[in-house]
C-alpha cells in the first residue's frame, strides 16, 4: 500500500542508496508518470545515474508508458547506457524443481 499513495519513494529509494537494478510492474511506471508529471518540484534532487537495470515486468508492457517514463527520468540522470528491459512470465508458465541431494554425491535422496 505504500507504493500505492507514495510511487515517487521507490525513485528516492533508488536515489538515496544509489541503487542499480530494480523492477516492477506496468502499472507501477504508470502511477510514477503520474507523480513525476505532478511533483516536478519534489522530483529535482533526485539522480537515477546509478541504475545500470531497470525492467519493466509481471505483467503486459505497454510501449507508451516506457516511452514516456525514459523522457521524465532522463533528466534525473537514467543514462542511455543502462537499460530498460521488458519482461512477461505468467507463473503457469515457470516451473520450480526442488530435490534433496546429498551434498557430496549430488544424488537425490528419497526421503
Amino acid at each position: 500500500m505504500t507504493f500505492i499513495k507514495k510511487p515517487l519513494l521507490w525513485l528516492e529509494i533508488i536515489s538515496k542508496y544509489q541503487a542499480t537494478h530494480s523492477a516492477g510492474p506496468n502499472f507501477a511506471f504508470e502511477l510514477l508518470i503520474r507523480r513525476l508529471e505532478a511533483d516536478k518540484d519534489r522530483i529535482q534532487n533526485l539522480d537515477l545515474s546509478s541504475l545500470v537495470f531497470l525492467m519493466v515486468a509481471a505483467e503486459p508492457v505497454r510501449q507508451k508508458t516506457l516511452k514516456r517514463f525514459i523522457e521524465l527520468t532522463t533528466p534525473l540522470g537514467l543514462s542511455q547506457k543502462g537499460r530498460v528491459c521488458c519482461g512477461y512470465v505468467r507463473p503457469e508458465d515457470t516451473d520450480i524443481d526442488i530435490r534433496i541431494v546429498d551434498p557430496d554425491t549430488c544424488e537425490e535422496l528419497h526421503v
